[in-house]
C-alpha cells in the first residue's frame, strides 16, 4: 500500500507549538515532494444544540504543516451541527478563493463530518434544505485550481474545534494571516 496526497496527512501540535506532519497510513514521515503546490484547510463548525448557536472555524496550512491562517466567526446563527459544518466549507472556499497566497494552488478541504465531506463529494446526496449553501460552496470553489474534500478524525482537527467553540461567544470575527 502506498501513500498519496488522498491519504489523510495530519498536523500534529507539540508543547511549543510546532508541527509536525504524520500520515495516517504510516508510511510516511512527511507529504510527497508534490504536495508544495496543495494548501490544506481544516474546518469546524458545530452548534450547542440540534439546532443551537451555531460557530464555525478553520486553519490553513502550507505542505510542511505551517498554519498561514486562522479565524473563527461571530455566531453564525441558530443551526443544527450539518449546516454549521458547510457553512465552515463555504467560508473556507470563500477565503480561499480571494487570497493571493492561495492563487494557483491546490486545496484540501478537511472537516471531520462525514455528512458534508460526502455531500460536497457526491451531489445526490445533498439535502435541498441546504440547494443554496452549495451553489456559494460551488461558485467560490470554481475560482480554484483544484479542491479535495476529505475527511479526518475529530482528534486531528483540534485546533479547528477550539476556534470554532470560541465563536459561539464572542461578538466579533477573528482572522489572522501569517
Amino acid at each position: 500500500m502506498s501513500c498519496e496526497v488522498k491519504d489523510k496527512l495530519i498536523w500534529i501540535s507539540n508543547s511549543i507549538g510546532m508541527y509536525t506532519v504524520k500520515s495516517m497510513c504510516g508510511l510516511l514521515s512527511s507529504p510527497p515532494q508534490y504536495a508544495t503546490q496543495w494548501l490544506k484547510l481544516n474546518v469546524d463548525g458545530s452548534s450547542t444544540g440540534e439546532p443551537g448557536n451555531a460557530g464555525i472555524g478553520g486553519v490553513l496550512r502550507v505542505h510542511k504543516g505551517v498554519v498561514q491562517c486562522m479565524y473563527r466567526s461571530i455566531p453564525v446563527g441558530i443551526k443544527d451541527s450539518n449546516e454549521a459544518e458547510l457553512i465552515a466549507v463555504i467560508r473556507a472556499l470563500e477565503l480561499s478563493s480571494t487570497r493571493e497566497e492561495c492563487t494557483g494552488k491546490r486545496i484540501i478541504v478537511e472537516s471531520d463530518s462525514t455528512n458534508v465531506i460526502n455531500r460536497m463529494i457526491k451531489e445526490s446526496n445533498r439535502p435541498w434544505k441546504f440547494y443554496v449553501l452549495f451553489i456559494l460552496a460551488s461558485r467560490f470553489s470554481s475560482g480554484l485550481r483544484l479542491v479535495k474534500y476529505s475527511n479526518i478524525l475529530r482528534e486531528g482537527n483540534s485546533m479547528t474545534d477550539a476556534l470554532t467553540k470560541q465563536g459561539f461567544t464572542r461578538n466579533y470575527e477573528l482572522m489572522t494571516w501569517f
